[in-house]
């Protein structure tokens, strides 16, 4: 028996685990979880750390199941052992689970309050409306600049490429799944666009893990943008093959 994922249709939060489980050699089905059925699911599934009940959870062959984000990322990564789940005794210079926790929910300490919440390129890219969205999702990528900067510094801080050192650890996935969500949308100009060292060490290090074997097959196997196959019918994954076409970039 192998691991089981449970997650909506969307290019979301389950995205990294997905490329984290590959990476890390880890089999595992997807149990795709429609909006209909998730009323009556619900009740069946443990909460996360915060209380709520929500996806992903991944069942365990053993029928045990793990409800929260980074738990099932700390749990795949153990079975690929370091560098992937870092050495307790050798740590990194940026902790992996702090900065998963910075990337996916805002929490202290790598993250940044003046800057956008990372977490709201998933709706705005497989859940909203496209129309009633376009300014919100507008102004977001214009204010990603910041962002790219923001974790460009904390990358400058470690061997390159990755966050992890000469190879990822598991919070890489996390971040790359967001940066790689805001490519689809804005085709990467944004980033393009930066001229810092900063920018430079992210490019780098978005190249290597794009670059990743077990990364690069499921870029190019999973449901790509206007096939209706992923997303809800109103949004922009779902309608457009080429979201980046919609992306506006402000006028200099």
């Amino acid at each position: 028996m192998t691991a089981e994922l449970l997650y909506f249709n969307v290019r979301a939060r389950a995205e990294p685990l997905r490329m984290l489980m590959r990476h890390a050699g880890v089999p595992y089905t997807d149990r795709l979880v429609s909006l209909d059925e998730w009323p009556s699911l619900k009740p069946s599934l443990p909460a996360g750390r915060g209380g709520k009940v929500q996806l992903p959870v991944l069942r365990l062959p053993s029928g045990e199941m793990i409800a929260e984000s980074v738990d099932i990322a700390r749990w795949a990564a153990a079975h690929a052992g370091a560098p992937l789940l870092p050495d307790a005794t050798e740590p990194p210079a940026l902790d992996a689970e702090a900065l998963w926790l910075s990337v996916d929910r805002g929490d202290a300490p790598f993250c940044c309050a003046e800057l956008p919440v990372l977490a709201r390129v998933n709706p705005l890219l497989n859940f909203f409306d496209e129309e009633q969205t376009k300014e919100e999702r507008q102004a977001f990528l214009r204010a990603t600049a910041g962002v790219y900067e923001h974790y460009g510094r904390l990358l400058v801080s470690t061997p390159p490429p990755f966050f992890g050192g000469e190879q990822p650890h598991y919070a890489d996935f996390v971040l790359f799944h967001y940066f790689n969500n805001i490519e689809t949308l804005d085709g990467g100009a944004v980033l393009a666009s930066l001229r810092t060292d900063e920018a430079d060490a992210v490019r780098e290090w978005y190249r290597a893990m794009k670059a990743l074997p077990a990364v690069a097959a499921y870029l190019s196997e999973r449901p790509q943008p206007g096939e209706g196959a992923v997303g809800r019918p109103v949004s922009v994954i779902y309608k457009h093959k080429d979201p980046a076409a919609l992306f506006e970039p402000k006028s200099s």
